[in-house]
Order: structure tokens, then C-alpha cells, then sequence
């Protein structure tokens, strides 16, 4: 990888991290918000573990724009296992 494609996979990263946390806070806004309820919407196989085209279609469905890509780097920052899944507890 040379050192400008290394610069715009940070970029992106960056801004997947910025829209992630704007999303955040609009989420942390709404009083009725249930994060188990929300994780099983997106969990539409009951698997009991998101992967990152689960969270990718998700946003889709819901008009936001996120790569396969950056869904990845997602759940790598919250896998706490790091076995490439994000189950509720993580």
C-alpha cells in the first residue's frame, strides 16, 4: 500500500468515525431508545451477532451511506473477542 492510498483509507476512516459519532449522539437524544431492540432489528437472522454487511444493510434501510469497508473497522474498534462479529454484550 503506498503512502497515498494509506492517506485516503485514514480519511475515510475518519470520516466513518466522525458520521458514527454524530449518529451517536442523535441516538443518545431519543428517550426511547432501547439498544437491545434496535440490536435485534439488525440481527434479522437471530443469529445473536452482527457482522459488517448486517450493519451496512441496516444503514441502507435507513439511507446512510456506509461501505462494507468501514462497517469492518466498526465492529474491529468494538470486538472485544476479535473474532470479526459484534455480539450485544460487546
Amino acid at each position: 500500500m503506498n503512502e497515498e492510498n494509506l492517506k485516503d483509507l485514514l480519511i475515510e476512516l475518519a470520516k466513518g468515525e466522525k458520521q458514527a459519532e454524530y449518529l451517536r449522539e442523535k441516538l443518545a437524544e431519543i428517550e426511547q431508545f432501547e439498544p437491545y431492540a434496535t440490536f435485534q432489528r439488525i440481527d434479522r437472522m437471530k443469529k445473536k451477532f452482527l457482522t459488517a454487511k448486517d450493519i451496512q444493510l441496516f444503514l441502507l434501510t435507513n439511507k446512510i451511506d456506509y461501505t462494507e469497508r468501514m462497517c469492518k473497522h466498526f465492529i474491529h474498534h468494538y470486538d472485544a473477542d476479535q473474532d470479526g462479529l459484534l455480539s450485544f454484550q460487546e
